[in-house]
């Protein structure tokens, strides 16, 4: 109870609330609480301390509060779309980076427009190299969630060799964080690619970003030397 009047309490803040909103599984929770409400048994077990609001009050107010901001990423992602037909991507990313990989997964597969590939979701069978290698022959766009683990992964290296040498297809390189910069073999394979990077500002400007270069891959080729931030600055 008390947690939950300090969340709604900094969520009015904006750079709690953008702290707020990374947290994917926060998020689906106050979906879920606000569509359904609580369980009976927990109102009909709370106690409601003095100076205190109710729990339904509280995760109503949470959620008001970071709706906007979530709901506003994909308005304006698919508010140009609305007629294109659904484009498939595949997210190429180094495990040891799964935690980043699902928060953006989450948020994408939010968009109506996109289907999305991720072998934690996708891969049914034993053989997780023909699936991967599938997976990349169908997609529209594949996503390079760059890092230095993604650099130093033999399997990374062998999806993006596949998609960019022996496939050339369209792919868009995503820095996960601030300060790391692609070289050697990876280095050059993105070489002239618009990119993205994560980790300079909040997370949801950068997804409205990533959102709108998706969407520019549907019916033309990605501009060069064209770096994107996540305060939306070329």
């Amino acid at each position: 109870m008390a947690l939950a009047n300090i969340l709604w309490s900094i969520s009015f803040q904006n750079r709690y609330r953008n702290e707020l909103i990374k947290n994917i599984e926060l998020i689906k929770r106050l979906e879920k609480f606000h569509a359904t409400g609580l369980p009976g048994k927990v109102l009909a077990n709370s106690y409601i301390p003095h100076r205190m609001s109710s729990l339904t009050k509280v995760i109503h107010g949470i959620w008001e509060n970071l709706s906007p901001s979530v709901k506003r990423v994909i308005k304006s992602s698919t508010s140009s779309s609305s007629n294109r037909s659904v484009q498939s991507l595949m997210i190429s990313y180094s495990h040891a980076n799964i935690r980043f990989c699902r928060q953006l997964y989450d948020m994408l597969i939010k968009d109506p427009t996109l289907s999305v590939w991720i072998d934690f979701n996708n891969c049914k069978s034993r053989d997780i190299w023909e699936e991967i290698a599938h997976a990349i022959e169908q997609s529209d766009c594949i996503l390079f969630l760059m890092s230095k683990e993604y650099f130093n992964s033999k399997s990374c290296r062998q999806e993006v060799a596949y998609v960019t040498d022996t496939l050339k297809k369209n792919f868009i390189p995503i820095y996960i964080d601030a300060d790391y910069k692609a070289t050697g073999w990876l280095g050059i394979r993105i070489a002239g690619s618009k990119y993205i990077r994560f980790g300079k500002n909040d997370f949801m400007n950068t997804c409205k970003d990533l959102l709108s270069i998706i969407n520019k891959h549907r019916s033309t080729t990605i501009p060069t030397h064209h770096d994107i931030t996540q305060d939306g600055n070329n």
